[in-house]
């Protein structure tokens, strides 16, 4: 499948023009509303996504406050967290939650923040807001402190208190607050309102490239691809290889099959590492059942560069159903699809993945199994009209 990479909500942050590996075993619908530039939290939010919380959205990003001090504690208050960090890594949340009391005690602007992250944590979402809001008490301008409240809040379903979170932190720092709220705003699919707060990022931060990427996405999403297209060459100074990307993609949904291909090789010129550009490229060509060998090597190499992220799975299973491999092909799909079932999944992530297995089932000849996928990719909002048609393809 095309990867979605440039959205930023598959965990691609930016530096410069090149997009910083993030990669993950699925997708999490509350990613979108944290990678979106939220940089001022740097490692606690971020730093640790590496692994992008296989389980239940998030520990992770919750845990790196509690990493193990690798110096001798000098405060009392140290000690206690370098207590909490080994119970935290032991599993012993409980008696991390103690130490986590403790903490409040003796000191209570950083006791309320770490005790709200292990309430969050152990989905105790009402007493971890009880201690954001304590923490902001201590400090009415602790960015993390409002960062987790509001995430909390959206944990809760309260989006409006997030968004009023997310208001109060365009004060302390626009770039990141407007991009939090327009993120909320997409996650609930009220574009207008994403747009204005995108924009207005944008006039706080002229080389806000996460906020041009989600103007381009919410166009995407409204099936307005001339205005996408449109969006992604606002990125050509700022970011042209990602924006070139963008623009291929644009231009393959408006048909015009030279030039989106001619948009991705000028992408791959400009940086060769591109991994979503070798993925696209790759996706593009096996929809086109067109120059598979070299489909082949691109996603090989997208692979190579950012390991095996379930879209780049999926391409390379395309790839393999589209020159006839159908038993690798089910290998890869089944791969790419571990992760659909784990908790917190965003689903519609996976719709063109059952889509394309269900091809390779029917293509095996079992159409029970084959019925199942194709009925699991529509009611994820997976549509198609024209299958495409494999090498040794029997239907």
């Amino acid at each position: 499948m095309a990867d979605p990479g440039m959205e930023l909500p598959r965990g691609a942050d930016f530096e410069d023009d090149r997009p910083v590996k993030r990669t993950g075993k699925g997708r999490f619908s509350f990613e979108r509303l944290l990678v979106l530039g939220l940089v001022t939290l740097g490692a606690l939010l971020l730093g640790v996504s590496a692994e992008l919380w296989p389980k239940d959205f998030n520990v992770a990003p919750m845990l790196a406050p509690f990493q193990r001090i690798n110096w001798q504690p000098a405060t009392e208050a140290e000690e206690i967290k370098q207590q909490i960090a080994e119970n935290m890594q032991e599993g012993n949340l409980e008696q991390a939650k103690k130490l986590a009391d403790k903490l409040v005690e003796i000191d209570p602007k950083t006791g309320y923040l770490d005790r709200g992250r292990l309430h969050y944590i152990m989905k105790e979402f009402p007493e971890a807001i009880e201690d954001f809001t304590q923490a902001l008490k201590q400090d009415p301008a602790s960015v993390p402190a409002i960062q987790l409240r509001a995430l909390t809040h959206l944990r809760m379903e309260n989006k409006d208190k997030a968004i009023e979170d997310a208001k109060k932190l365009s004060v302390i720092n626009p770039r990141d607050g407007l991009l939090f709220e327009g993120s909320i705003y997409v996650d609930s699919k009220d574009w207008d309102k994403a747009i204005e707060a995108f924009n207005k990022a944008i006039e706080a931060d002229k080389k806000n490239v996460a906020a041009y990427v989600q103007l381009y996405q919410i166009q995407v999403q409204k099936k307005d691809y001339a205005r996408a297209l449109e969006e992604a060459k606002r990125l050509s100074d700022l970011a042209p290889s990602q924006s070139l990307v963008l623009q291929g993609d644009a231009l393959s949904k408006l048909g015009k099959t030279d030039e989106a291909l001619a948009a991705y090789d000028d992408a791959l010129g400009h940086d060769p590492t591109n991994a979503t550009a070798l993925n696209n490229r790759a996706y593009f060509l096996a929809n086109l059942n067109k120059d598979l060998d070299r489909a082949a090597k691109d996603i090989a190499g997208a692979i190579d560069l950012s390991g095996e992220e379930p879209a780049y799975v999926d391409t390379r299973g395309f790839v393999a159903y589209m020159r006839g491999d159908f038993k690798g092909a089910l290998a890869d799909f089944n791969k790419a699809l571990k992760g659909a079932d784990e908790e917190g999944a965003e689903q519609e992530f996976y719709a063109e993945i059952y889509y394309h297995r269900g091809l390779v089932h029917k293509q095996l000849g079992e159409p029970e199994l084959s019925k199942e996928d194709f009925e699991k990719a529509k009611a994820l909002g997976f549509t198609w009209t024209e299958e495409p048609k494999p090498a040794g393809g029997s239907l």
